[in-house]
């Protein structure tokens, strides 16, 4: 960059003030000493009380980085987030709620990994074989009834042989519950159907925490034991009619029960309950990309670089497509577009005597990318109509032709 007092451009804006280094003959400087920048819009100038040398001729190096969408408000699925490196980010904050659908008694090396944690097994022990499968009792999650507070935050609760804890309503319970995140402990109001201590089918459970000196209910949990299946068919009059009541449906009869093995929570069984969570000033998310590659040799063999082509073809003049101009003389704007061109190649265009028109370097993260060309010559010469021929070459030598023609 240019070295001086008044503010030079740079050329991203939206920069992280923590990554900036500037530079001058391999001498750094520092910020708000020496320069300052202008993270927001983009731009350095150097301050006359700074030891950096500024003024006409002096240049130096900056390093920075910069955020390619920053402060977005489209966090609802918008289609509206600008495309970067051939990305496009689509983004859905969340509503606070209790979910059903990732709520779970945990299994696999999730209940291995906090069976662990929890201090039931070493850390590379494998699960009792008294644990597998874990208990089949069925759950209902959601937010407390009665003037529930809704915290982000998940829950364990760890299921013991014997009775560990007391809840907030002074009910001894055979659980104890987790904050997930944090590992510690949480209170909690059981309500506990048949007064066994023991976490069993009917009962239920709210996570509690104290707001203004009064203790107050969060989420709620509610177990109960699987069902058995009655087996019903067609209810038959003596002639094998099908029998039907007043609105035509047919009567059904119970033939048969099939008994399911209701497994109760015991010890070592980790319930999850999962919190579906809006997003918060702490939260960051970060992904790692690879970036495109073309393996030419590959390419060559299945014959990609055949897909070359040319948009429009023929190029017809005064066609709708092209947008209104103001010049005047001359058609204004006119291109067209070479496509499906891998990341990096060079376009050349010939006339049919064998004449190089113009030469167009593609350069590009994109695979099946486009280049656009503005039908002017090498010196700046509108072409004349008629038929040419494009050549593309890869950095590895490989080659594709084809013709396009210009037409009136």
């Amino acid at each position: 960059v240019q070295v001086d007092t008044a503010r030079t451009m740079l050329k991203r804006k939206d920069i992280d003030s923590l990554s900036v280094t500037v530079s001058v003959d391999g001498v750094e400087y520092v910020a708000g000493v020496d320069f300052e920048i202008g993270y927001t819009i983009g731009n350095i100038r150097a301050l006359p009380e700074g030891d950096m040398p500024y003024g006409q001729g002096e240049s130096g190096d900056i390093s920075y980085q910069y955020y390619v969408i920053n402060n977005s408000p489209y966090v609802n699925s918008e289609e509206i987030n600008g495309h970067f490196d051939g990305y496009h980010i689509t983004v859905y904050n969340d509503t606070l709620r209790a979910s059903q659908e990732r709520s779970q008694w945990l299994s696999g090396d999730l209940q291995q990994h906090y069976l662990a944690q929890y201090g039931f097994i070493g850390t590379n022990d494998p699960i009792p074989a008294e644990n597998q499968p874990p208990t089949n009792y069925n759950y209902q999650v959601s937010a407390y009834t009665n003037q529930g507070v809704k915290v982000p935050a998940d829950y364990h609760l760890v299921v013991y042989d014997e009775v560990v804890t007391m809840s907030v309503n002074r009910k001894m319970a055979n659980f104890r519950l987790f904050n997930a995140a944090t590992g510690d402990t949480s209170d909690f109001v059981f309500f506990d159907t048949d007064k066994d201590s023991m976490l069993s089918s009917g009962d239920y459970l709210t996570p509690t925490l104290v707001v203004n000196r009064r203790t107050r209910g969060t989420w709620q949990m509610k177990f109960t034991a699987p069902r058995d299946s009655i087996v019903l068919i067609d209810s038959l009059d003596a002639n094998g009619t099908i029998v039907k009541d007043k609105e035509g449906e047919p009567y059904k009869i119970a033939i048969d029960t099939i008994y399911v093995d209701k497994v109760k929570p015991r010890g070592g069984d980790i319930f999850y309950l999962a919190v579906n969570k809006p997003f918060s000033g702490s939260d960051k998310f970060t992904f790692k990309a690879q970036p495109p590659s073309v393996d030419y040799e590959k390419a060559e063999s299945e014959n990609e670089l055949d897909k070359i082509a040319v948009v429009p073809n023929p190029y017809v003049v005064t066609v709708s497509w092209e947008p209104q101009h103001f010049y005047s003389s001359g058609r204004g704007i006119r291109k067209i577009d070479f496509i499906h061109l891998p990341p990096q190649c060079t376009i050349r265009v010939f006339s049919m005597r064998g004449h190089l028109v113009d030469t167009i370097e593609h350069d590009s993260l994109i695979n099946d990318g486009a280049e656009s060309w503005d039908l002017l010559s090498k010196d700046g010469m509108e072409i004349a109509y008629g038929v040419y021929i494009f050549h593309v070459e890869t950095p590895s030598g490989d080659s594709s032709v084809g013709k396009f023609a210009v037409i009136k």
